[in-house]
Protein backbone atom coordinates (compact mmCIF):
# COMPACT_ATOMS: atom_id res chain seq x y z
CA UNK A 1 0.00 0.00 0.00
CA UNK A 2 1.04 3.57 -0.53
CA UNK A 3 0.90 4.35 3.17
CA UNK A 4 2.30 1.76 5.56
CA UNK A 5 -0.22 1.16 8.33
CA UNK A 6 1.85 -1.44 10.10
CA UNK A 7 3.09 -0.82 13.63
CA UNK A 8 6.25 1.19 14.08
CA UNK A 9 7.64 -0.98 16.89
CA UNK A 10 11.29 -0.59 16.05
CA UNK A 11 11.51 -4.40 16.22
CA UNK A 12 11.02 -7.12 13.69
CA UNK A 13 10.33 -9.80 16.31
CA UNK A 14 10.96 -13.25 14.81
CA UNK A 15 9.70 -12.37 11.34
CA UNK A 16 11.33 -13.85 8.20
CA UNK A 17 13.39 -16.65 9.67
CA UNK A 18 13.20 -20.40 9.18
CA UNK A 19 11.70 -21.37 12.53
CA UNK A 20 10.01 -24.74 12.43
CA UNK A 21 7.75 -26.74 14.69
CA UNK A 22 4.85 -25.49 16.73
CA UNK A 23 4.41 -22.21 18.57
CA UNK A 24 5.73 -22.94 22.09
CA UNK A 25 3.06 -23.04 24.78
CA UNK A 26 5.42 -21.56 27.37
CA UNK A 27 5.19 -18.28 25.48
CA UNK A 28 2.15 -17.85 27.69
CA UNK A 29 4.44 -17.10 30.62
CA UNK A 30 5.45 -13.80 28.99
CA UNK A 31 2.67 -11.93 30.72
CA UNK A 32 3.89 -8.47 29.71
CA UNK A 33 4.22 -9.23 26.01
CA UNK A 34 2.80 -6.58 23.69
CA UNK A 35 3.72 -8.00 20.28
CA UNK A 36 3.85 -11.53 18.89
CA UNK A 37 5.44 -11.30 15.45
CA UNK A 38 6.12 -14.72 13.93
CA UNK A 39 5.28 -14.13 10.26
CA UNK A 40 7.13 -15.71 7.34
CA UNK A 41 8.46 -18.81 9.06
CA UNK A 42 7.72 -22.53 8.81
CA UNK A 43 5.59 -22.92 11.91
CA UNK A 44 2.99 -25.69 11.98
CA UNK A 45 0.12 -26.90 14.14
CA UNK A 46 -2.59 -24.97 15.91
CA UNK A 47 -2.24 -21.73 17.82
CA UNK A 48 -1.87 -22.90 21.44
CA UNK A 49 -4.88 -22.41 23.66
CA UNK A 50 -2.44 -21.56 26.44
CA UNK A 51 -1.82 -18.20 24.77
CA UNK A 52 -5.27 -17.17 25.97
CA UNK A 53 -3.56 -15.93 29.12
CA UNK A 54 -1.96 -13.22 26.96
CA UNK A 55 -5.28 -11.81 25.84
CA UNK A 56 -5.04 -9.00 28.33
CA UNK A 57 -5.00 -5.27 27.88
CA UNK A 58 -1.33 -5.43 26.82
CA UNK A 59 -1.27 -7.47 23.60
CA UNK A 60 -1.41 -5.08 20.63
CA UNK A 61 0.15 -7.04 17.76
CA UNK A 62 -0.48 -10.64 16.71
CA UNK A 63 1.28 -11.53 13.45
CA UNK A 64 1.52 -15.16 12.31
CA UNK A 65 1.21 -14.58 8.57
CA UNK A 66 2.78 -16.93 6.00
CA UNK A 67 3.35 -20.08 8.01
CA UNK A 68 1.72 -23.51 7.85
CA UNK A 69 -0.61 -23.12 10.81
CA UNK A 70 -3.88 -25.02 10.98
CA UNK A 71 -7.04 -25.16 13.08
CA UNK A 72 -9.56 -22.42 13.74
CA UNK A 73 -9.16 -18.75 14.54
CA UNK A 74 -8.73 -18.80 18.34
CA UNK A 75 -11.76 -17.70 20.29
CA UNK A 76 -9.55 -16.25 23.03
CA UNK A 77 -8.63 -13.39 20.71
CA UNK A 78 -11.97 -11.81 21.59
CA UNK A 79 -10.54 -10.88 24.98
CA UNK A 80 -7.51 -9.07 23.54
CA UNK A 81 -9.21 -5.73 23.90
CA UNK A 82 -6.03 -3.76 23.14
CA UNK A 83 -5.30 -5.63 19.93
CA UNK A 84 -4.59 -3.27 17.04
CA UNK A 85 -2.93 -5.45 14.42
CA UNK A 86 -4.12 -8.96 13.60
CA UNK A 87 -2.60 -10.78 10.61
CA UNK A 88 -3.16 -14.51 10.09
CA UNK A 89 -3.03 -14.58 6.29
CA UNK A 90 -1.46 -17.30 4.15
CA UNK A 91 -1.89 -20.29 6.42
CA UNK A 92 -4.29 -23.24 6.52
CA UNK A 93 -6.88 -21.99 9.00
CA UNK A 94 -10.37 -23.45 8.63
CA UNK A 95 -13.83 -22.75 9.92
CA UNK A 96 -15.49 -19.36 10.09
CA UNK A 97 -14.67 -15.98 11.56
CA UNK A 98 -15.82 -16.13 15.20
CA UNK A 99 -18.60 -13.65 15.75
CA UNK A 100 -16.95 -12.86 19.09
CA UNK A 101 -14.22 -10.94 17.25
CA UNK A 102 -16.69 -8.10 16.93
CA UNK A 103 -15.37 -7.01 20.33
CA UNK A 104 -12.05 -5.99 18.78
CA UNK A 105 -13.33 -2.57 17.86
CA UNK A 106 -9.90 -0.90 18.06
CA UNK A 107 -8.41 -2.95 15.24
CA UNK A 108 -6.41 -1.10 12.60
CA UNK A 109 -5.53 -4.19 10.59
CA UNK A 110 -7.54 -7.39 10.10
CA UNK A 111 -5.93 -9.73 7.58
CA UNK A 112 -6.96 -13.37 7.19
CA UNK A 113 -6.52 -13.79 3.42
CA UNK A 114 -5.20 -16.96 1.86
CA UNK A 115 -6.71 -19.57 4.16
CA UNK A 116 -9.54 -22.14 3.97
CA UNK A 117 -12.07 -20.08 5.87
CA UNK A 118 -15.73 -20.03 4.94
CA UNK A 119 -19.11 -18.64 5.93
CA UNK A 120 -20.10 -15.00 6.08
CA UNK A 121 -18.00 -12.17 7.41
CA UNK A 122 -19.67 -11.10 10.68
CA UNK A 123 -21.46 -7.80 9.91
CA UNK A 124 -19.98 -5.93 12.92
CA UNK A 125 -16.52 -6.17 11.35
CA UNK A 126 -17.72 -3.84 8.62
CA UNK A 127 -18.33 -1.27 11.35
CA UNK A 128 -14.80 -1.10 12.78
CA UNK A 129 -14.46 2.58 11.91
CA UNK A 130 -10.76 2.74 12.79
CA UNK A 131 -9.86 -0.11 10.41
CA UNK A 132 -7.13 0.68 7.88
CA UNK A 133 -6.78 -2.73 6.25
CA UNK A 134 -9.47 -5.37 5.74
CA UNK A 135 -8.17 -8.50 4.03
CA UNK A 136 -10.37 -11.57 3.61
CA UNK A 137 -9.41 -12.57 0.05
CA UNK A 138 -8.69 -16.08 -1.22
CA UNK A 139 -11.06 -17.99 1.05
CA UNK A 140 -14.57 -19.36 0.61
CA UNK A 141 -16.57 -16.52 2.10
CA UNK A 142 -19.99 -15.73 0.70
CA UNK A 143 -22.67 -13.11 1.14
CA UNK A 144 -22.74 -9.46 0.12
CA UNK A 145 -20.44 -6.55 0.85
CA UNK A 146 -22.46 -3.80 2.59
CA UNK A 147 -23.35 -0.95 0.26
CA UNK A 148 -22.40 1.59 2.95
CA UNK A 149 -18.92 0.18 3.62
CA UNK A 150 -17.32 3.43 2.45
CA UNK A 151 -19.13 5.25 5.23
CA UNK A 152 -18.66 2.67 8.00
CA UNK A 153 -14.96 2.14 7.16
CA UNK A 154 -13.96 5.63 5.98
CA UNK A 155 -10.27 5.26 6.88
CA UNK A 156 -9.54 2.19 4.77
CA UNK A 157 -6.24 2.04 2.90
CA UNK A 158 -6.58 -1.51 1.63
CA UNK A 159 -9.74 -3.52 0.90
CA UNK A 160 -9.16 -7.11 -0.22
CA UNK A 161 -12.19 -9.36 -0.76
CA UNK A 162 -11.27 -11.09 -4.03
CA UNK A 163 -11.23 -14.84 -4.75
CA UNK A 164 -14.29 -15.64 -2.69
CA UNK A 165 -17.94 -16.32 -3.41
CA UNK A 166 -19.28 -12.86 -2.69
CA UNK A 167 -22.31 -11.74 -4.71
CA UNK A 168 -24.32 -8.57 -5.19
CA UNK A 169 -23.27 -5.17 -6.51
CA UNK A 170 -20.08 -3.26 -5.86
CA UNK A 171 -20.64 -0.82 -2.99
CA UNK A 172 -21.73 2.59 -4.23
CA UNK A 173 -20.11 4.27 -1.23
CA UNK A 174 -16.52 3.29 -2.04
CA UNK A 175 -15.58 6.80 -3.06
CA UNK A 176 -16.20 7.93 0.51
CA UNK A 177 -13.20 5.87 1.67
CA UNK A 178 -11.04 8.63 0.24
CA UNK A 179 -7.72 7.19 1.48
CA UNK A 180 -8.17 3.86 -0.31
CA UNK A 181 -5.09 2.88 -2.30
CA UNK A 182 -5.64 -0.82 -3.00
CA UNK A 183 -8.94 -2.32 -4.08
CA UNK A 184 -9.30 -6.03 -4.85
CA UNK A 185 -12.74 -7.37 -5.75
CA UNK A 186 -11.47 -9.88 -8.34
CA UNK A 187 -12.70 -13.45 -8.94
CA UNK A 188 -16.00 -13.38 -7.09
CA UNK A 189 -19.55 -13.29 -8.44
CA UNK A 190 -20.30 -9.58 -8.36
CA UNK A 191 -22.93 -8.34 -10.80
CA UNK A 192 -24.34 -5.03 -11.95
CA UNK A 193 -22.52 -1.94 -13.15
CA UNK A 194 -19.51 -0.01 -11.95
CA UNK A 195 -19.59 3.04 -9.67
CA UNK A 196 -18.83 6.12 -11.76
CA UNK A 197 -17.28 8.34 -9.07
CA UNK A 198 -14.12 6.36 -8.27
CA UNK A 199 -11.97 9.14 -9.63
CA UNK A 200 -12.16 10.83 -6.23
CA UNK A 201 -9.81 8.14 -4.84
CA UNK A 202 -6.68 10.18 -5.44
CA UNK A 203 -4.34 7.71 -3.69
CA UNK A 204 -5.56 4.66 -5.60
CA UNK A 205 -2.68 2.44 -6.76
CA UNK A 206 -4.34 -0.85 -7.62
CA UNK A 207 -7.88 -1.49 -8.84
CA UNK A 208 -8.90 -5.04 -9.77
CA UNK A 209 -12.42 -6.31 -10.46
CA UNK A 210 -11.58 -9.03 -12.98
CA UNK A 211 -13.33 -12.38 -12.97
CA UNK A 212 -16.85 -11.28 -12.08
CA UNK A 213 -20.09 -10.68 -13.99
CA UNK A 214 -19.95 -6.92 -14.13
CA UNK A 215 -21.49 -5.01 -17.03
CA UNK A 216 -21.37 -1.62 -18.65
CA UNK A 217 -24.35 0.62 -18.07
CA UNK A 218 -26.17 1.30 -21.34
CA UNK A 219 -26.24 5.02 -20.68
CA UNK A 220 -22.90 5.44 -18.89
CA UNK A 221 -20.80 3.02 -20.95
CA UNK A 222 -17.19 3.10 -19.84
CA UNK A 223 -17.59 6.33 -17.89
CA UNK A 224 -16.07 4.58 -14.88
CA UNK A 225 -12.80 4.38 -16.82
CA UNK A 226 -13.00 8.08 -17.60
CA UNK A 227 -13.47 8.72 -13.90
CA UNK A 228 -10.48 6.54 -12.99
CA UNK A 229 -8.21 8.66 -15.19
CA UNK A 230 -8.31 11.18 -12.33
CA UNK A 231 -6.43 8.67 -10.15
CA UNK A 232 -2.98 9.93 -11.09
CA UNK A 233 -1.15 7.36 -8.92
CA UNK A 234 -2.88 4.31 -10.43
CA UNK A 235 -0.46 1.55 -11.41
CA UNK A 236 -2.66 -1.51 -11.96
CA UNK A 237 -6.07 -1.58 -13.67
CA UNK A 238 -7.72 -4.98 -14.03
CA UNK A 239 -11.23 -5.37 -15.46
CA UNK A 240 -10.84 -8.59 -17.44
CA UNK A 241 -13.19 -11.58 -17.58
CA UNK A 242 -16.45 -9.69 -17.10
CA UNK A 243 -19.32 -8.67 -19.37
CA UNK A 244 -18.22 -5.18 -20.33
CA UNK A 245 -19.10 -4.28 -23.90
CA UNK A 246 -18.83 -1.35 -26.26
CA UNK A 247 -15.87 0.72 -27.41
CA UNK A 248 -13.13 1.91 -25.10
CA UNK A 249 -13.33 5.68 -24.62
CA UNK A 250 -10.69 7.96 -26.07
CA UNK A 251 -10.25 9.26 -22.52
CA UNK A 252 -8.11 6.20 -21.83
CA UNK A 253 -5.28 8.35 -23.14
CA UNK A 254 -5.67 10.53 -20.05
CA UNK A 255 -4.43 7.89 -17.63
CA UNK A 256 -1.19 8.82 -15.93
CA UNK A 257 2.09 7.54 -17.29
CA UNK A 258 2.54 5.82 -13.92
CA UNK A 259 0.04 3.18 -15.07
CA UNK A 260 1.91 -0.11 -15.54
CA UNK A 261 -0.78 -2.74 -16.12
CA UNK A 262 -4.05 -2.72 -18.10
CA UNK A 263 -5.96 -5.99 -18.42
CA UNK A 264 -9.32 -6.04 -20.23
CA UNK A 265 -9.21 -9.64 -21.46
CA UNK A 266 -12.33 -11.70 -22.16
CA UNK A 267 -15.05 -9.11 -22.26
CA UNK A 268 -17.12 -7.99 -25.23
CA UNK A 269 -15.19 -4.85 -26.04
CA UNK A 270 -15.36 -3.76 -29.67
CA UNK A 271 -14.03 -1.03 -31.92
CA UNK A 272 -10.42 -0.21 -32.57
CA UNK A 273 -7.57 -0.03 -30.10
CA UNK A 274 -7.50 3.64 -29.04
CA UNK A 275 -4.49 5.40 -30.52
CA UNK A 276 -4.16 7.30 -27.25
CA UNK A 277 -3.14 4.15 -25.43
CA UNK A 278 0.29 4.63 -26.95
CA UNK A 279 0.74 7.70 -24.72
CA UNK A 280 0.82 5.50 -21.61
CA UNK A 281 4.57 5.09 -21.75
CA UNK A 282 4.76 3.47 -18.31
CA UNK A 283 2.85 0.36 -19.45
CA UNK A 284 4.60 -2.93 -18.76
CA UNK A 285 1.67 -5.24 -19.46
CA UNK A 286 -1.25 -4.78 -21.85
CA UNK A 287 -3.76 -7.62 -22.26
CA UNK A 288 -6.77 -6.99 -24.49
CA UNK A 289 -7.19 -10.60 -25.65
CA UNK A 290 -10.52 -12.36 -26.02
CA UNK A 291 -12.60 -9.39 -27.16
CA UNK A 292 -13.97 -8.10 -30.47
CA UNK A 293 -11.39 -5.45 -31.30
CA UNK A 294 -11.09 -4.59 -34.99
CA UNK A 295 -8.82 -2.38 -37.03
CA UNK A 296 -5.06 -2.35 -36.73
CA UNK A 297 -2.41 -2.12 -34.05
CA UNK A 298 -1.72 1.61 -33.56
CA UNK A 299 1.37 2.77 -35.40
CA UNK A 300 2.59 4.51 -32.26
CA UNK A 301 2.79 1.27 -30.27
CA UNK A 302 6.57 1.58 -30.38
CA UNK A 303 6.40 4.40 -27.85
CA UNK A 304 5.62 1.82 -25.15
CA UNK A 305 9.28 0.99 -24.66
CA UNK A 306 8.75 -0.55 -21.21
CA UNK A 307 6.11 -3.01 -22.43
CA UNK A 308 7.12 -6.58 -21.66
CA UNK A 309 3.82 -8.42 -22.15
CA UNK A 310 1.44 -7.56 -25.01
CA UNK A 311 -1.51 -9.89 -25.61
CA UNK A 312 -4.17 -9.31 -28.22
CA UNK A 313 -5.07 -12.80 -29.44
CA UNK A 314 -8.65 -13.89 -30.12
CA UNK A 315 -9.83 -10.59 -31.59
CA UNK A 316 -10.57 -9.40 -35.14
CA UNK A 317 -7.51 -7.25 -35.62
CA UNK A 318 -6.15 -6.98 -39.14
CA UNK A 319 -3.36 -5.30 -41.03
CA UNK A 320 0.38 -5.52 -40.60
CA UNK A 321 2.47 -5.46 -37.46
CA UNK A 322 3.81 -1.89 -37.20
CA UNK A 323 7.52 -1.68 -37.78
CA UNK A 324 7.75 0.51 -34.68
CA UNK A 325 7.15 -2.55 -32.49
CA UNK A 326 10.88 -3.10 -32.86
CA UNK A 327 11.39 -0.16 -30.50
CA UNK A 328 9.93 -2.19 -27.63
CA UNK A 329 13.22 -3.78 -26.61
CA UNK A 330 11.83 -5.12 -23.33
CA UNK A 331 9.05 -7.10 -25.02
CA UNK A 332 9.14 -10.71 -23.84
CA UNK A 333 5.68 -11.89 -24.85
CA UNK A 334 3.79 -10.79 -27.93
CA UNK A 335 0.74 -13.01 -28.34
CA UNK A 336 -1.28 -12.35 -31.46
CA UNK A 337 -2.63 -15.77 -32.43
CA UNK A 338 -6.18 -16.11 -33.78
CA UNK A 339 -6.41 -12.67 -35.35
CA UNK A 340 -7.11 -12.14 -39.04
CA UNK A 341 -3.89 -10.32 -39.60
CA UNK A 342 -0.51 -11.50 -40.64
CA UNK A 343 -0.99 -15.26 -40.72
CA UNK A 344 0.09 -15.57 -44.33
CA UNK A 345 2.61 -12.75 -44.14
CA UNK A 346 4.31 -14.14 -41.05
CA UNK A 347 4.60 -17.56 -42.69
CA UNK A 348 6.04 -16.05 -45.86
CA UNK A 349 8.43 -13.94 -43.79
CA UNK A 350 9.74 -16.94 -41.84
CA UNK A 351 10.18 -19.05 -44.97
CA UNK A 352 12.09 -16.22 -46.69
CA UNK A 353 14.39 -15.67 -43.69
CA UNK A 354 15.07 -19.40 -43.38
CA UNK A 355 15.89 -19.55 -47.08
CA UNK A 356 18.45 -16.81 -46.61
CA UNK A 357 19.87 -18.68 -43.61
CA UNK A 358 20.32 -21.82 -45.67
CA UNK A 359 21.97 -19.81 -48.47
CA UNK A 360 24.43 -18.35 -45.96
CA UNK A 361 25.49 -21.74 -44.57
CA UNK A 362 26.13 -23.89 -47.64
CA UNK A 363 29.47 -25.53 -48.29
CA UNK A 364 31.88 -24.57 -49.67
CA UNK A 365 31.96 -20.97 -48.34
CA UNK A 366 32.51 -19.61 -51.82
CA UNK A 367 28.97 -20.54 -52.80
CA UNK A 368 27.35 -18.68 -49.88
CA UNK A 369 25.17 -15.64 -50.54
CA UNK A 370 27.03 -12.35 -50.62
CA UNK A 371 26.33 -10.19 -47.54
CA UNK A 372 25.20 -7.29 -49.72
CA UNK A 373 22.55 -9.54 -51.21
CA UNK A 374 21.56 -10.73 -47.72
CA UNK A 375 20.99 -7.16 -46.58
CA UNK A 376 19.01 -6.32 -49.69
CA UNK A 377 16.77 -9.38 -49.36
CA UNK A 378 16.15 -8.72 -45.64
CA UNK A 379 15.13 -5.17 -46.45
CA UNK A 380 12.64 -6.43 -49.04
CA UNK A 381 11.23 -8.94 -46.52
CA UNK A 382 10.83 -6.14 -43.97
CA UNK A 383 9.08 -3.88 -46.41
CA UNK A 384 6.72 -6.60 -47.55
CA UNK A 385 5.87 -8.04 -44.11
CA UNK A 386 5.82 -5.03 -41.83
CA UNK A 387 4.51 -2.19 -43.98
CA UNK A 388 1.19 -1.54 -45.66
Amino acid sequence: MGEDCRPKTGKEGMVRNTFQGEIPTNLSYCSDIQAIMLSYNNLVGKIPEELSSLSTKKLEIFYVRANELTGNIPLWLENASSLLYLSMSDNYFQGSIPSELQRLRNLLEFEISGNHLSGEVPPPIYNFSSLLVLGVSDNQFYGKIPQDIGFTLPNLLGLYVGQNQFTGHLPVSLSNASRLDEFDFASCSFTGTMPTDLGTLKDLLRFTVGGNQLETDEAEGFSFLTSLTNCSNLKHLGIGDNRFKGELPTSIANFSTTLQVITTEYNQISGSIPEGITNLIGLMRLDISGNSFTGEIPEGIGKLERLGDFRLFDNRISGAIPETIGNITKLQRFDDDDNKMREGKIKDCLVAVLTIGVSCSVEPPGKRMDMRDVVAKLCRIRNKSFRH
